[in-house]
């Protein structure tokens, strides 16, 4: 398996396959309009320079290496969350035979497969995992229609939300259990591409919709941003602008810079027509007891259109940069996941097998440790 990733497989990598097709999409046809166009929204505080801290270094130990024990035919990885009580779910795709699988991974015991899809009546996008173990699924349908699929904590389903013409990619499940994603609207017939927007949907009792608070986004958001929750409360990372969208419960309430970017680079607006402005394209953000840990990957220098290393970077919880991106070294592999001990996990190959490294992290800046894992 190629561990450099390209915009393309990026794509391919969280896609799979779901058996059970809707049996009505009851909301097909209802456009819903955002409550507010992402180009209203005032940004507010200066962009800090990259330069920042002394000299920043970085260390890591291998804690061990977890094998995945994935099958021959699945040939593409999706996303993978870790929960707090150390469990790792992931999904993978195969081509032949074409289906999906949702996995979990705990401490000392193999990999369990909670759940195979297969057929070609929809393509699972993103999953999240609460503290309860429930299992939040996108999916999107071939007729341009979504819903969301929820599955108890040994695979078994919940419940299910139709999303209509509203296809959903990326999900988060906050403390209250409303369910973020974001996605796109087509009109009735599934042909003309309305909006990229942001919803809010209930989780409780036969789940429905309760806002779409944000809109007018790019379409690369609908598949490259990432959602992350503070103590404030939501926000939404764009990688196509520069921008982070800030949530009072469920309303848009504004935005602030993305705490690596230089002060140079213009904020929530595109600059050209380069699928994402900056070289770092941001895959997730971990809360490690006061500091927030940003990871991602990072575009060849070589090849605008792969990403072959990762990055991570340190801030604190209200995203005031406390160093640059640290780019990790290209033969470590690709970093899928932090957890809220501060573990980096990454990809890696060993003896023919894709394993997950898990690597204990320290942070130096000016000779002094400014972050460690913690190990207790």
């Amino acid at each position: 398996m190629k561990m450099g990733l390209t915009i393309i497989s990026a794509v391919l990598c969280s896609i799979g396959l779901l058996a059970f097709a809707p049996s009505s999409f009851l909301n097909k046809g209802e456009v819903v309009r955002a409550e507010v166009n992402a180009s209203s929204v005032e940004t507010t505080g200066s962009a800090k320079s990259r330069e920042v801290g002394s000299n920043p270094s970085l260390k890591l130990v291998l804690d061990r290496a977890i094998p995945l024990n994935i099958l021959p035919e699945e040939t593409y990885l999706g996303k993978f969350r870790f929960t707090q009580d150390g469990s790792i779910y992931f999904s993978t795709q195969s081509l032949e035979p074409r289906r999906s699988v949702i996995s979990k991974i705990t401490e000392g015991r193999e990999r369990e497969i909670l759940a195979t899809f297969g057929g070609t009546d929809g393509d699972l996008i993103s999953i999240d995992v609460d503290g309860d173990g429930i299992i939040y699924t996108t999916l999107q349908f071939p007729n341009r229609t979504g819903s969301i699929v929820l599955l108890a904590s040994d695979g078994s389903l919940l419940s299910r939300i139709e999303t209509g013409s509203f296809l959903p990619s990326e999900i988060m499940v906050d403390p209250e259990k409303r369910i973020w994603v974001v996605g796109q609207e087509f009109d009735s017939l599934g042909a003309h591409l309305i909006d990229v927007q942001v919803r809010v949907y209930r989780a409780r009792g036969k789940g429905k919709l309760l806002i779409s608070p944000l809109g007018g986004l790019e379409i690369d958001d609908s598949g490259f941003s990432v959602f992350s929750y503070v103590d404030k409360g939501t926000q939404f990372i764009t990688n196509s602008r520069l921008a982070i969208f800030d949530f009072g419960e469920t309303r848009c309430i504004g935005a602030h810079p993305y705490p690596f970017q230089s002060s140079d680079e213009p904020v929530n607006q595109r600059a050209d027509a380069r699928l994402f402005k900056r070289d770092h394209l941001v895959k997730g953000i971990a809360r490690v007891a006061a500091n927030n840990i940003w990871y991602g990957a990072v575009r060849d220098s070589q090849n605008p259109n792969v990403y072959s290393k990762s990055f991570i970077g340190l801030s604190t919880i209200s995203d005031e940069p406390l160093t640059p991106e640290i780019d990790l070294p290209s033969n470590y592999g690709s970093l899928v996941g932090v957890d809220h001990k501060g573990y980096i996990y990454m990809l890696a190959k060993e003896a023919g097998q894709i394993v997950l490294s898990k690597f204990r992290v320290e942070i130096l800046s000016g000779g002094r440790s400014v972050f460690q894992t913690e190990t207790k």
